[in-house]
């Protein structure tokens, strides 16, 4: 893999370093991805509790391993021959550097640690331990033996350039979609878990209860440091505020949509439901749950988008009403794209659902852009309006969760025959 390092001092464009560094982009994701697979796998049957979507995002990546690969990557062009053990102990030492400086930035930021290894033999402040150095060890040399190669001669080389740029494009988009969700959805998990304080008079057990049930988040079941933390904070003090206290902005009503999508309209936010009445009461639009969509219909992928896009929309002050009924008919295109008929889905559905929609509604400009240009950057043109922006990368994120939900269930299924 050739490795250009933009200079500086000579005004390299970034476009020209983006372009010429492709492939370390795209390895960034690929091992990402690898190791969500291993830690993943490694947890979930050491757990015996079900699939464990390990990792700090909603996606199926953990970055501490890709930015560990594309370290390697980089040094290891610059150190040449040097002996394979020695080449093992420094990437050992680099990744491990790495771990620590990771768990001290998060606990710097959310006040909290996401793992402690303070009850293991040679451990450093609780954040790294002899016992992962060694498995550091391993994975390295597993991967610059057999993995890394594999990657190269296999993955890297049978994509052409215009590939590699827009799975580049769109995954770095969801990344960091995802990235701004997790990080508020962890933000406010650590600070209901900082906020159990001392001489609370309100603590009851109906509170506690209470407590217990908005804790169950994903970051417990990954993080067990966290479930620990709250379980000791819990049984020695008492609870800071009431839970109806802490009131929901919408950035966390839009988490909450994704999380748990409502499907009937007597739980969804009744303000919503004026806007979309008229597209959710028309029996074209109710089609839609004929057709499979990811782990479920295409009326319940587009009601979670729309709903999710509604609660944005109004976060940052764009077009509410647009945003909702746009983003309601974005996959209007009333067909099961699985069954092979309609060729070259991905890039034509979006026109489809465009015509299908202006034949029964009234659009307006935001509305079509937020429908046409969804798939973006699959499609031609980019977004005239913010709106549509918007819809896109929740419609991307919505579907990165249904996915995993789907490969979830799979997988829970192979795991209970066992």
């Amino acid at each position: 893999m050739d490795i250009y390092l933009p200079e500086i001092g000579n005004g390299i464009l970034m476009m020209q370093w983006f372009s010429n560094n492709i492939d370390i982009c795209l390895s960034f994701i690929m091992y990402s991805f690898l190791g969500w697979v291993i830690e993943s796998a490694y947890k979930t049957f050491r757990e015996h509790k079900g699939f464990i979507n390990s990792g700090f995002l909603n996606n199926p990546l953990i970055p501490i391993y890709g930015i560990g690969a594309v370290i390697i990557i980089l040094i290891d062009a610059k150190v040449g021959n040097i002996p394979f053990p020695i080449k093992v102990i420094l990437f050992t030492i680099v990744c491990t550097i790495l771990e620590y400086i990771t768990g001290f930035l998060i606990e710097k930021i959310f006040r909290i640690k996401l793992w402690n290894y303070a009850n293991r033999t040679l451990n450093l402040h609780g954040r790294i331990c002899l016992l992962n150095t060694f498995y550091w060890s391993l994975l390295i040399t597993v991967f610059l033996l057999y993995i890394r190669p594999m990657v190269e001669a296999h993955l890297l080389t049978s994509l052409s350039f215009i590939q590699k740029f827009y799975i580049t494009v769109i995954l770095y988009g969801v990344i960091v979609t995802d990235f701004i969700i997790s990080t508020l959805e962890l933000k406010s998990t650590t600070r209901i878990i900082n906020n159990i304080v001392t001489n609370m008079k309100t603590f009851n057990e109906i509170l506690v209860a209470s407590f217990s049930k908005k804790m169950k988040t994903r970051f417990l079941k990954v993080f067990p440091n966290l479930g620990t933390i709250y379980n000791e904070q819990l049984k020695n003090n008492l609870l800071y505020t009431l839970e109806k206290k802490i009131e929901q902005n919408n950035i966390r009503k839009a988490i909450g949509i994704i999380i748990t999508p409502p499907e009937v309209p007597e739980e969804m936010d009744q303000q919503y439901v004026s806007i979309v009445k008229d597209l959710i009461d028309d029996e074209n639009v109710l089609k839609m749950s004929n057709f499979p969509h990811h782990d479920s219909s295409t009326l319940k992928h587009c009601l979670t988008v729309s709903q999710v896009s509604y609660y944005l929309a109004k976060e940052f002050n764009l077009d509410v009403q647009s945003t909702s009924r746009g983003s309601l008919l974005h996959d209007f295109y009333l067909y099961n794209w699985q069954d092979g008929v309609k060729r070259n889905h991905a890039m034509k559905h979006s026109k489809i659902a465009l015509e299908n929609a202006k034949k029964l509604f009234k659009l307006n400009g935001i509305e079509e852009d937020i429908i046409v240009k969804h798939m973006w950057p699959l499609t031609n043109r980019f977004f005239r309006y913010k709106e549509a922006f918007l819809v896109s990368m929740v419609d991307k994120l919505v579907s990165v969760v249904e996915v995993k939900n789907a490969l979830k269930k799979i997988v829970n299924k192979k795991i209970n025959k066992v």
